[in-house]
């Protein structure tokens, strides 16, 4: 079972978070690509997993949180959910990353967090980055490993231009009754 994800590129670059007027103009992308060894949450044995992503400064005030859509019944979800800061941001904030698990009565649980540093996460720029998760202690994997999230950075634009990236996907059709009619 899978994510069913709508989100393109072009919607995550137009961003839904409040900027920052002391901020520099521009759009910093993270795709949030897998979570990974969940511990079970729901009573059927399985997570509705979605990650929240908060930009932190570096006095500890959160800038901006944009999360992923959920992925339901799953204990290794994979995501592919571009979040996006309407601003760049500076070497010395903190991306903060929790993951929860959706319930649909009563409220959401925490499963665990994890955090980068803007500076280390630039340096890395494309590059898959998964990092282990700091678990509530009542929550344990399944199969004892350390549960994780992964992303990467895919782009931190300045705002005097924009880039708008597009996914294609090409299908083949197969033979038709016109195809056989050619052929004689």
């Amino acid at each position: 079972m899978g994510c069913a994800q709508s989100t393109v590129k072009e919607r995550a670059l137009r961003g839904s978070s409040f900027a920052p007027k002391s901020r520099l103009k521009g759009t910093t992308v993270v795709e949030v690509i897998k979570a990974g060894h969940l511990p079970c949450m729901d009573f059927g044995g399985l997570t509705d997993a979605y990650v929240e992503m908060s930009v932190i400064d570096e006095y500890g005030i959160p800038a901006s949180t944009e999360k992923t859509l959920c992925c339901h019944k799953n204990l290794n979800p994979i995501f592919h959910g571009f979040l996006a800061i309407p601003y760049l941001l500076s070497d010395s904030d903190n991306l903060f990353f929790r993951v929860w698990d959706h319930d649909d009565v009563g409220a959401d649980e925490k499963i665990g967090t994890a955090d980068i540093i803007y500076s280390e996460l630039k340096h890395r720029m494309g590059e898959e980055i998964t990092i282990e998760l700091n678990m509530e202690a009542r929550h344990r994997s399944k199969d004892g490993s350390n549960p994780s999230v992964t992303f990467r950075l895919v782009s931190a634009t300045p705002g005097d231009r924009e880039v708008v990236e597009k996914e294609i996907f090409i299908i083949r059709h197969g033979q038709s009754k016109w195809n056989e009619g050619q052929s004689k």
